[in-house]
């Protein structure tokens, strides 16, 4: 297997194959993102959407990929055309579930709250709905680049074409001359790429989303913690609680001081500077919470804070 890993890398085969590979994927997932979100928001919208694509959404996963082989060569034949069909529908389904099953798992509380302070349709589809599912979304794009890898392979395995031949064909080959060595280090190779596009791009992506929209609690998303500087309970005393605008009005205090800050509640650990997280913690009137904060002002922002807590009554005259 190393021999002929080596001899494959010094000849130039394995890396045209791979280069050949990652094209035609990259292409054929990037256009099963560009209509499987569209079409998942639609489903998760409407309700003849959800009747008609997302039921055919759900029934057309189940298909092992190598079924649509047949189907993309009865279409076009023996060309690229068929590979990149083969690995759009094995990205595309997935893609469309994960974002109808993200946008329909927002908490109600979300739009409320946006409503009550302003928002329009399209400000709370893009600041507070997709957001808020960003993490399911994120979720079905690595199970669509998933189901695109074993399409893609499958197509290449079966399309004989003469316009560049990828990793599939190499393995392909390897079982045609039963050269287990060949099978096995492109199996290798495969595994391989995959792991490196789950470190380079999909995790950053999600550790950037999360820091981002501020949906990193305890619950969803684990981190190592830095050491607690200053934390002070806190109880919730006025009538409303920390819901719509007194927990706006919260967070825009809290985004002053340079500290981390979070509330700590028996449930999870919720960042105080994001409203999603801050309405997820649903600290109720009478609710105690841990505020906790590092950084070179957590003194001074716990103890405005704790007061800043104090003051919310005039929320519950409004």
């Amino acid at each position: 297997m190393a021999v002929y890993l080596e001899g494959a890398a010094v000849d130039g085969t394995l890396v045209k194959a791979t280069i050949v590979t990652m094209r035609r994927l990259l292409i054929g997932y990037i256009i099963g993102l560009v209509l499987g979100l569209p079409l998942g928001l639609l489903t998760a919208r409407w309700k003849v959407w959800q009747d008609t694509i997302g039921t055919l959404a759900l029934g057309l996963q189940t298909l092992p990929s190598v079924c649509w082989v047949p189907l993309a060569l009865l279409w076009f034949g023996q060309t690229e055309a068929a590979m990149l069909f083969v690995v759009v529908m094995g990205t595309l389904w997935s893609v469309v579930i994960a974002t109808e099953t993200g946008v329909r798992n927002v908490p109600p509380i979300y739009s409320r709250a946006a409503l009550t302070m302003g928002s329009k349709r399209l400000h709370m589809w893009f600041k507070v709905i997709l957001p808020a599912a960003l993490p399911f979304i994120v979720s079905g794009m690595k199970q669509g680049w998933a189901f695109a890898w074993r399409s893609l392979m499958a197509a290449e395995i079966f399309v004989t074409i003469l316009t560049g031949f990828g990793l599939g064909q190499l393995l392909h080959y390897g079982r045609e001359l039963n050269a287990m060595e060949q099978v096995i280090g492109i199996m290798i190779v495969i595994v391989v790429i995959g792991l490196l596009a789950d470190k380079i791009f999909f995790s950053p992506i999600e550790r950037f989303l999360h820091r981002r929209w501020g949906t990193q609690s305890g619950m969803i998303f684990r981190q190592k913690r830095a050491p607690v500087s200053a934390r002070r309970e806190v109880r919730i005393s006025n009538k409303l609680g920390l819901h719509a605008r007194p927990a706006a009005h919260f967070v825009k205090h809290v985004r002053t001081f340079r500290s981390e800050i979070w509330f700590v509640t028996s449930d999870g650990r919720y960042s105080a500077s994001s409203l999603i997280d801050v309405l997820r913690a649903n600290l109720d009137c009478g609710a105690t919470a841990t505020l906790e904060a590092h950084g070179v002002d957590a003194e001074e922002a716990v103890e405005r804070l704790q007061k800043l807590l104090g003051e919310l009554h005039r929320f519950d005259e409004s």
